[in-house]
């Protein structure tokens, strides 16, 4: 459906050319919602305004259904753009037209009559809960019911693929939640392709299929939702997940905690629990089964989208045939084990 290929784009400034996007290969599927994570200055905007050329790669392929948009004239372009909806972090309305118009925007773009316009507006307004505020002005609206204007507004033209660039940053913890809610009711209602953008660990939780990391420019890791949480590949992605999920060890673990097992040391455990493993008293069998010493510092459960993962630090205390038992036993359940250090 939309696809990056070694796409590469660079800001020319007076200190020099600035690297915003570094040999970016992804593809999303048709029908998913795809994340991209990252740190502010990552590159996330330039990333998603390049799959609707708002900017332009300077090397590299972009692909919609196939075809690379960066050959197209700009009549061809301007086709393919009305198959691509987008929304903003700061909603982009039009302060001086009510919510009905600001709808109805891109089809009177696009010439359509007022009866094909109310028979298009009048579903969106009902779909994003907007009935009753539809000669609002957006300065009479919160900022959740001003996204769902610009939700319903990049809906107008029922495109195929919806890019949200920080849709919920600028939005509070409840309304982050409402919003979310609707993009999911959305996808699966319409099989909308939405690509998003985000700092926010909690929104790539909550909605995406898949997800890529990207920091500096370069995509560090690009998988789904349990592998991207359980087994990230890089250590800077590790660090940086660690940070954005406040999965730090505690400080006094932190300051004891050697590499390389030393004369009485405990080996530190992150067991990872994934499906049905995260729902199972899995730490009581361990103690029964394999006779283990078990001091749990932190445990976390959480909600990847329709998965549950569940995370737990822990001190395991045991010969190495009982540690080595304890390991097989979480595996065959479904459960993955990292060894954090000694203490």
């Amino acid at each position: 459906m939309i696809e990056l290929r070694h796409v590469f784009k660079k800001y020319h400034t007076r200190a020099g050319d600035i690297p915003a996007l570094v040999d970016i290969n992804l593809q999303v599927k048709r029908g998913e919602i795809f994340g991209v994570i990252g740190k502010s200055g990552a590159g996330k905007s330039t990333l998603i305004r390049s799959v609707n050329l708002l900017e332009r790669p300077d090397q590299g392929e972009v692909l919609i259904e196939g075809k690379n948009i960066l050959t197209l004239s700009a009549k061809a372009l301007c086709q393919v753009r009305h198959n691509i909806g987008m929304i903003f972090q700061h909603f982009n309305l039009l302060s001086s037209c009510h919510v009905y118009d600001n709808i109805a925007l891109p089809l009177v773009l696009l010439n359509y009559s007022r009866k094909e316009i109310q028979k298009k507006v009048e579903p969106l307004l009902e779909l994003t809960g907007l009935t009753q505020k539809k000669l609002a002005y957006p300065r009479q609206l919160s900022g959740g019911q001003k996204q769902r204007v610009a939700i319903a507004r990049a809906l107008a033209s029922h495109p195929a693929i919806l890019l949200c660039d920080e849709a919920t940053s600028a939005l509070d913890l409840h309304t982050t939640q409402s919003i979310l809610g609707l993009l999911k009711d959305i996808n699966q209602q319409f099989n909308l392709t939405i690509l998003m953008i985000t700092h926010e660990m909690e929104v790539v939780k909550a909605v995406c299929d898949r997800v890529a990391l990207l920091s500096q420019g370069r995509i560090l890791e690009l998988s789904t939702m349990a592998e991207f949480f359980t087994r990230p590949k890089t250590e800077k992605a590790k660090k940086l997940i660690e940070t954005l999920s406040h999965r730090a060890l505690p400080e006094k673990l932190l300051k004891n905690k050697k590499e390389q097992f030393f004369e009485g040391s405990v080996p530190i455990w992150r067991i990872y629990f994934t499906g049905n493993s995260a729902q199972s008293p899995i730490i009581t069998a361990l103690i029964q089964r394999c006779a283990l010493e078990i001091n749990i510092f932190q445990a976390n459960v959480e909600t990847l989208k329709e998965d549950t993962l569940g995370i737990m630090d822990v001190t395991v205390k045991g010969d190495p045939k009982q540690l080595q038992l304890g390991v097989d036993y979480l595996i065959s359940q479904g459960a993955r084990v990292e060894v954090l250090g000694y203490v």
